[in-house]
């Protein structure tokens, strides 16, 4: 059995939000990402597209429903992206460095 060594608790499944990223060196190249967990000390995504670890990004995640439908922004690092090959997407954590 895996050793847990996260740091914060998950709010896991979270199926129905979804965002875009975009890293600092290319902000024009947006990429949708869709949550699979979220924590206070980061976000665990999935995505088409692979990113590079170490790059900072910048994320606009949209929750259902909220006041005047404004995105949380936060900006963080990847630390790391794995393909999942039943799926063909790609498995990108990101831990936050600085909330907006």
């Amino acid at each position: 059995m895996k050793n847990d060594q996260r740091s914060y608790g998950r709010i896991p499944s979270l199926k129905h939000i979804s965002g875009t990223l975009y890293s600092e060196p290319k902000p024009d190249e947006l990429i949708i990402i869709q949550i699979k967990d979220l924590s206070p000390g980061g976000v665990l995504c999935e995505s088409k597209t692979a990113v590079p670890v170490g790059i900072i990004v910048h994320l606009e995640i949209k929750f259902p429903a909220t006041v005047n439908d404004e995105p949380c922004r936060v900006t963080g690092k990847i630390v790391r992206c794995n393909k999942n090959d039943r799926s063909n997407r790609f498995e990108v954590a990101v831990a936050y460095i600085r909330k907006k």
